[in-house]
């Protein structure tokens, strides 16, 4: 089902041929648990970095997604700007620069896990559920 657009330069692949492409990035969205057993060893990419939630069916992906090599950006720490802009909606009183200053607060967030993970060689996805942890006030 291989298609290259002329334009763009971009290949279409049928929806399970996916995991098999050699790309920068793979973006899951809108579908969870898509990084498991039957897909970790079919990515051919430096990064993963998507709006899906819970895109690790168990949180052990984490640690074979770094041994592999491959960059995990943890679903709720990108994917939070949605959840920002709703709350600035629904709160009566949308201010676009608390929306702007919140999403910027996330883009520090994810470096500071990105440089943890990095420096510690631990799993991008258990940084942020420690860094998470601390900024709530839990320490299980």
């Amino acid at each position: 089902m291989s298609d290259i657009s002329t334009r763009t330069g971009a290949r279409i692949v049928a929806p399970d041929e996916i995991y098999d492409v050699d790309a920068d990035i793979f973006s899951p969205n809108a579908l969870g648990a898509i990084i498991n057993e039957k897909t970790l060893n079919r990515f051919r990419v430096k990064a993963i970095a998507g709006g899906a939630n819970n895109q690790l069916i168990v949180p052990e992906m984490g640690e074979l997604l770094r041994r592999r090599g491959i960059l995990y950006a943890p679903d709720y720490v990108i994917n939070g700007g949605g959840i920002i802009n709703v709350c600035a909606e629904i709160s009566g009183t949308y201010l676009r620069d608390w929306v702007d200053a919140k999403v910027k607060a996330l883009m520090v967030t994810l470096g500071e896990v990105l440089d943890l993970a990095m420096e510690s060689s631990e799993p991008t996805n258990l940084v942020a559920d420690r860094i998470a942890r601390q900024r709530i006030g839990r320490t299980d």
